[in-house]
């Protein structure tokens, strides 16, 4: 084994002095020096919706390949434990149970990993659920989350553009100072993205920059033109590690991979929606817009919110998109992609009947310099900032609130709907 150790580092570094590069341009990985760090123990750990939030939760997460089965354990948490004064190495989480977990494999960039997820149904609304993930000898730490509310009960949520560039070193920053600002967020929505060149050592990056966070408070990613490649043909297509990667609600079209689908949470619908395929893709976009219409002519919720990662200022967007978000009158559109803060509408007053209020965040150290939208009216503008978005939802009222990496209040308005008829109010303006 030593042998082989000593081999496979040669190898290793003959392919670094030699300069071997990733060729992404037709979505062909061929350098796997600084990858793959995968190993028996489970990493990446992260949960996400995929059915109904108040009953049901995903967790997924990695290993290498020489794991031969996975598990989780799962019970209601309890503040007790098993084990007596007398066995200290039982101590452990009462009632568990262990269920088999699904596993796929995922080769790439010259390795091979296992992607594991496994789909809690059936729960209790509005209670804590511990879970650890392992192969039955080397176990995770155990992990806590709350299920969703059957009611109409006020929460809140992150949302964060862009991280994309120095992930570990610049963008965990932005996410810990978000959970600390609220740690009881329903969920965090990442609006597309998350890293910059689909890389495995970059998937690495990502996850060890929100550690725990990714494992106790549900991800809701959206495929940003980052997370896309170009095939042989030409053709935009998605990274092949996004659904090994998360468990996501496969209630989209049929094609969508798990890049558009949709969720409802305490009064509010959820849409997430792949704006580089609805650009680019003609044939996919007419299935996009099919859907768009099912889902938001049949929506009992009182508030809608979208999001997408391409801004709506796109010529293609503003063309096909807009027209849907305004006819339903979704409410709020939470962008990212031009790595600068901005945040406007189509309209001119703050009592408005149909459409949304539309907002560009980046959450990352890569910045633009901010454009001037036409025909749009922009509230609040910025550049050269990282920032992180918590938004709360009660009764009437959509407050949301933009703030630095460092903590400080930067943007804030509210949305007031009540009569079928919504108002902004602006507490922060240029």
């Amino acid at each position: 084994m030593r042998l082989l150790n000593i081999l496979v580092y040669i190898v290793f570094s003959l392919m670094v002095l030699v300069g071997c590069k990733t060729n992404y341009s037709k979505g062909i990985a061929v350098n796997s020096v600084e990858n793959s760090t995968a190993t028996t123990t489970p990493d990446r750990i992260n949960i996400s919706f995929v059915n109904d939030p108040s009953t049901s939760f995903a967790v997924t997460w990695r290993t290498n390949d020489l794991v031969k089965k996975t598990f989780v354990e799962f019970a209601e948490a309890s503040d007790s434990s098993t084990g007596t004064e007398n066995n200290e190495d039982q101590f452990e989480m009462p009632n568990r149970e262990e269920f088999k977990a699904l596993t796929e494999k995922f080769m790439d960039e010259g390795f091979t990993t296992l992607h594991h997820s496994y789909v809690f149904n059936h729960l209790k609304p509005e209670t804590v659920y511990a879970f650890r993930v392992g192969d039955g000898k080397i176990w995770s730490e155990w992990f806590q989350y709350k299920t969703a509310s059957k009611e109409d009960k006020s929460f809140s949520f992150i949302y964060l553009g862009d991280a994309q560039n120095n992930v570990k070193s610049m963008w965990s920053r932005t996410i810990r100072q978000a959970f600390k600002s609220d740690p009881d967020v329903a969920f965090i929505l990442h609006a597309g993205d998350m890293i910059n060149n689909r890389k495995e050592w970059e998937w690495d990056e990502w996850f060890q920059a929100g550690s725990f966070i990714h494992s106790m408070i549900p991800v809701v990613p959206v495929a940003g033109n980052h997370e896309h490649y170009r095939g042989q043909n030409k053709e935009i297509k998605l990274m092949k590690s996004w659904t090994q990667q998360f468990t996501l609600p496969k209630n989209g079209p049929e094609s969508s991979e798990e890049s558009d689908y949709y969720f409802d949470y305490q009064n509010v619908r959820f849409i997430i929606l792949n704006s580089s395929m609805f650009r680019e893709n003609k044939v996919y976009r007419e299935e996009q817009k099919k859907w768009l219409h099912k889902i938001l002519s049949n929506n009992a919720n009182k508030w809608t919110v979208i999001s997408y990662h391409i801004p709506i200022q796109d010529k293609m967007l503003m063309t096909e998109l807009k027209p849907i978000l305004d006819k339903y009158n979704v409410d709020l559109a939470l962008q990212g992609h031009v790595h600068s803060y901005s945040r406007g509408t189509t309209w001119e007053n703050e009592d408005y009947d149909n459409g949304p209020m539309y907002t560009v965040s980046v959450s990352g150290p890569k910045f633009y310099d901010i454009k001037d939208f036409t025909g749009f009216d922009m509230m609040r503008s910025g550049h050269h900032k990282q920032l992180y978005q918590i938004l709360n939802v009660k009764n009437d009222t959509l407050n949301y609130k933009a703030y630095t990496t460092i903590g400080e209040l930067y943007d804030e308005f509210e949305i007031v709907k009540k009569d079928n008829k919504k108002q902004v109010i602006n507490y922060i303006t240029d």
